[in-house]
Order: C-alpha cells, then structure tokens, then sequence
C-alpha cells in the first residue's frame, strides 16, 4: 500500500539535512541554503541577523523551503519568524547535537534562528522538469497554522510598523531624546517654570530632524553606493539597507526625508513665531543646516563635528531656550561630553563601515586616522575627557555634586575600551563595543538629568 502524502512528508524531515529557503520583497527575490531541524512541525533554521533572507521575513514573512531527498522534493509555503539566538536554548542544543559543526555559528553575535509554520507541503519527483500547473496536484494543509482574518490584519498593521521604524531607525532616537530631556532637567534646576506644550512640540520636531537626517544618510549612502560596498553592516551600522533590500524606493526615500525635515521646520517655526527671538532663529537655523549638509561635510571630514554640534551643544540649547529664553554656563558645558559621547557612537561605527568609507571617499575619523589602533586610542582619550569634564563640571559649580552618579557606568566604558583596543581589526567581535557606547551615551545622559533633578528636590 504507497505512503500517504503526510507520511511521505514525515519521512523526508525524518533525515537531517539542508534546505533552500527563499522570500522576496517586491522584485527582489533572495535565496540561502542553511541547515534545520524540526520542532513541532515548525522548521528552525539556523541564520544570520545581516543576511537579506532574515531581514526581508522581517517585512513579508511569506516564505518558500525545498528540501531535497534522493529522486524526490518536498516544497512548502509558509510563514516566517525571527528569534534572537539568546533566546532559544533549547533549539540552540538540539542545533548543535544533530550538526556539530554549528557551535562555532552560535559564536557570531547576530547569528539567530528562522523559524518557518508551514502552510501548505507537496512533493515534486526530481525527474518532474516542467510542472504541468493546469493539473491538480495533491498538496498537504497545516490549518492549524492559519491566521483568521484579525491575526492577518494586525500582522500586517505590525509589519508596516516595523518598517516605519527602521526606514527612521527609531531606535537611535535616543540620541535626541537625551539632549532634550538634559536640557529640560536643567530648565527645572534653575527655577524656571516648564512649558510642557512647548515641551513636547520641543521634543518632536526634534526627533522629526533626527529621523529626517537618518533617513537622508540611506539616500546619500545609496547615491555614493557607500550601503551596496559594505559587506560588514550590522543593525548597529551599515544605515537601515532598505534601499539594497528593495523595501523601498530611493526616490520614496527622499520624499520621505523632505516630509520629516519640512515637517520639523513647520513645528520649530510655530515656536520662534510666539516671541520670535532671534537667538532661537540662529539655533534653529544651525541645526538644520547640520542636517541638511551632514553627507556632504562628511566627503572633508566634518561629518563628527557635525554631529558633535549637532546632537550636542545646539540641540541641548535650543531645548533649554525654548523654556527660559535664555542662554547658561552649565548648559553650554555640559553639552560637551553628551556631544563627545554621541560622536563616539558614530566614531565606533566607523571601524566596520571604514572599508567602505574610503572607498567612496567618505572622510570620517577613522579613515582619516589611517590607522584603527590609533583611532582606538582616540576612543579611550574621547572617553577620559568625559568624566574629567564631569568632575571638572562638579568643582567649578556647573554641574550638581549628585552628577557623580555618570560615573555609575564606567563599568561599560572600560569594556567597551579593552574590547576595542583587542578587537578593532575583527569586524564581529567589535558588535559588543558597539552596543555598550550607545547605551553609555543614554545612561550617561539620563544620571545627569537624574542629577539636575536631585540638585533641585534634596
């Protein structure tokens, strides 16, 4: 008596192997062989976070597998989701228990798992060249891994979303989020009265600028094909790739740009127009030049300078004027090191993509500096002249005795610094380093808002 299709189907995933995997978005089709195993009639597969596979399942997971077995094919269309290798240890075992060879893989930080639900399965002979479609063809349903129509709009509303956030790489936001907040907590600390409407419009055309001036660095990246020449981007660096992964268009994304920084100078205009202060005009105008101009500076080596000024003493004055109409001493200088540890965010991001950099002349610091162990050195002198501004802050009055609490994670600036120092000429071993000077950037940030604070209440 033949097998059944289902028992067909069960004896191909009963021998380990690999498959191809394909997904697509829009005209841009991808395809990786990997290894799996299967859990629960789910397929694992064992893959990177860089690879164009993972990240288009991010924005349709709508994906195709074929496996292979002696003179017969089992292909399956079903849907795709992504898990971060920390969290599956128990895949992450079985991974290595039935492939050895893969507990090298898990040493990569961005390596993670694909898992795939099937939808539907089919066999197709080795020997069928041309598949007749007009004939019905028995095919093997999963309905238990159907979406109702509820659960397909959310995913759908969910992916849009997603891609939303990343074409704005919202998540370095904090980079202005920090800026505003210290500027406010300072406004508290001197007696002033918060405008919390002025606040919030404050706080949006800023993040408006700030997701306009990621969102140009794609398009310009793109323009000077600095994106398609770096195999070493991350979703630490590299920009948001939606361009090269086809999610959208470089024209849509210039649009999108213009409607971020055309909609931010609307907002900071309603400001200036209620007392109209040239000080806060001159602010505003350097700002928005640093963003406008940031990707053409960055071709002479201006790029971190902008940035500093950028991200630092300009945005952290125009929040604490905007409240007080007013310019202080200790706004100015502690504008200084959230500039400095901003910059060595992008500085540090600079050792992955300088390969790339140089290639289509891109003067950051680091290709500059000819060398990363000397640009390394810089990093760990960048860090130093921080903390000696916050004592230094401390003694002359400038900064509140509580601002000591900045120092709380120095822990994170000396890994950061001896993973640097060790690592910066290994592309992956340097992610950790990445990581841990964004999150000193915004835990530095917020202790000294915390600071300003106390200064007030205690």
């Amino acid at each position: 008596m033949p097998e059944s299709l289902e028992e067909r189907v069960k004896t191909i995933n009963s021998t380990k192997g690999s498959l191809m995997i394909s997904s697509a978005v829009g005209a841009h089709p991808s395809l990786q062989k990997m290894n799996y195993i299967i859990k629960d009639e789910s397929y694992l597969i064992l893959s990177f976070m860089t690879t164009k596979t993972v990240n288009q399942i991010s924005f349709n997971p709508k994906v195709s597998i074929l496996i292979e077995k002696d003179d017969e094919n089992l292909k399956l269309e079903g849907r795709g989701k992504i898990y971060s290798v920390s969290k599956m240890e128990e895949w992450k075992k079985q991974m290595i228990q039935e492939y050895p060879s893969t507990e090298k893989d898990f040493e990569h930080p961005l390596a993670c798992f694909i898992e795939v639900k099937p939808l539907n399965a089919e066999i197709i002979r080795n020997n069928e060249v041309v598949i007749d479609e007009t004939v019905e063809r028995e095919m093997l349903e999963y309905p238990a891994n159907k979406l109702s129509t509820f659960q397909t709009m959310k995913m759908s509303f969910m992916l849009q979303l997603v891609k939303w956030l990343r074409i704005i790489r919202a998540p370095f936001w904090t980079a202005t989020i920090i800026p505003v907040l210290l500027g406010l907590s300072i406004v508290y600390a001197n007696d002033y009265s918060i405008n919390w409407f002025t606040f919030a419009l404050t706080m949006c055309f800023s993040v408006m600028a700030h997701s306009a001036a990621n969102i140009l660095n794609d398009y310009f990246d793109h323009i000077y094909k600095g994106d398609e020449k770096n195999q070493y981007w991350s979703p630490l660096n590299g920009g948001s790739r939606m361009i090269q992964l086809g999610i959208v268009t470089p024209n849509k994304t210039l649009l999108s740009a213009l409607f971020f920084y055309f909609g931010s100078i609307g907002i900071f205009s309603y400001l200036y127009s209620l007392n109209q202060d040239p000080v806060l005009l001159t602010l505003g105008i350097a700002g928005y030049i640093t963003v406008l101009f940031y990707n053409q500076v960055i071709k002479i080596g201006l790029g971190e300078l902008f940035i500093f000024l950028g991200f630092g003493p300009i945005m952290i004055l125009t929040a604490y004027y905007i409240q007080t109409s007013s310019m202080s001493a200790d706004v100015i200088f502690i504008s200084f090191p959230i500039g400095i540890l901003i910059t060595l965010v992008l500085f540090i991001n600079g050792f992955q993509d300088a390969e790339a950099d140089n290639l289509v002349n891109k003067r950051t610091l680091v290709v500059m500096l000819k060398s990363k162990k000397r640009a390394a050195a810089v990093y760990q002198i960048s860090l130093v002249v921080v903390y000696a501004m916050v004592i230094i802050g401390i003694i002359i009055g400038y900064l509140p005795l509580y601002s000591l609490i900045a120092f709380l994670p120095i822990i994170l600036a000396i890994k950061a610094t001896s993973t640097l120092r060790k690592h910066y000429n290994s592309i992956h071993q340097l992610y950790p380093a990445n990581g841990m000077t964004i999150i000193l950037h915004l835990t530095t940030g917020l202790l000294l808002s915390i600071a300003f604070v106390l200064d007030k209440l205690v």
